[in-house]
């Protein structure tokens, strides 16, 4: 695992990276919120680094993120968003 750091670049939940996907996580509780957080961050990604506006990106992002759960075995529960950078 390479961990880098990107300075002037605000992400509010962490966002790991392959060379395929983002994959922008949702550490929260409840579940709900969890999923909300991990569908937001595609979209405020598209806004920012890809010149999409708001209204695009909420309508682009919900079709294009692949949504596989993780971490729902105890209160505390992560949420992911896999978003391909095709």
């Amino acid at each position: 695992m390479v961990v880098d750091l990107l300075k002037d670049v605000a992400t509010r939940w962490p966002r790991p990276e392959s060379d395929p996907h983002i994959i922008p996580t949702g550490p929260a509780r409840p579940l709900e919120d969890a999923f909300r957080i991990s569908q937001l961050d595609p979209v405020r990604w598209l806004v920012r680094d890809h010149g999409f506006s708001g209204l695009d990106a909420y309508r682009f992002a919900p079709r294009a993120v692949e949504s596989p759960q993780a971490g729902v075995c105890d209160t505390n529960c992560t949420c992911v968003a896999e978003l391909h950078r095709q």
